[in-house]
């Protein structure tokens, strides 16, 4: 099973926990910190290292337990303990997802090659929510090697609208 569907299993587990008792806050404090100490190279590398178990716990101990609640603390030991560190890195993504499901929101990312204006954001994101029937949170990012046109992005699907896009297109009926 894929890192990415293990750490969902294990995020949903813990939005549970949390919900019930009442500390979803806390925990969305933790994830946020978990993203930020795996922004270190040496640290989200060792997570895919082969280690043992004891390693791992001592691991999660040094490096997450100190600066995370009671529940995510337990829930980061349970990782360790079943192996699962290679999971960890892609905690902040499910978590953001999850959270997104239970609200009935999806992101969305618009990248353009230049500023967008705001008629467009507006009409992607009305577009956007008409497709999808849900309440879009958009955000836009400038990407230069787009050339021009627009990529939207979400739930892992990619809409490209760009000149780059389009000439890839090209080369591949070309070929």
């Amino acid at each position: 099973m894929s890192g990415r569907l293990v750490v969902k299993r294990y995020v949903k587990a813990l939005v549970l926990a949390a919900e019930e008792s009442g500390s979803l806050d806390s925990v969305s404090a933790d994830i946020e910190v978990i993203s930020a100490i795996l922004g270190e190279k040496e640290i989200r590398a060792f997570c895919f290292k082969s280690i043992t178990s004891d390693s791992a716990g001592k691991f999660v101990q040094t490096a997450f337990i100190p600066y995370v609640g009671e529940y995510t603390g337990r829930w980061l030991s349970i990782m360790a303990e079943n192996g699962r560190l290679a999971a960890l890195p892609f905690t902040g993504d499910a978590f953001k997802e999850l959270m997104e499901q239970r609200s009935g929101s999806v992101s969305v990312v618009l990248e353009t090659a230049h500023d967008p204006g705001d008629q467009l954001v507006k009409s992607i994101m009305e577009k956007m929510e008409e497709r999808l029937g849900k309440k879009v949170v958009l955000n836009t990012k400038v990407n230069k090697a787009l050339l021009g046109g627009f990529r939207i992005i979400w739930q892992n699907r990619i809409l490209d609208r760009s000149v780059k896009g389009r000439i890839n297109n090209l080369k591949m009926a070309l070929k």
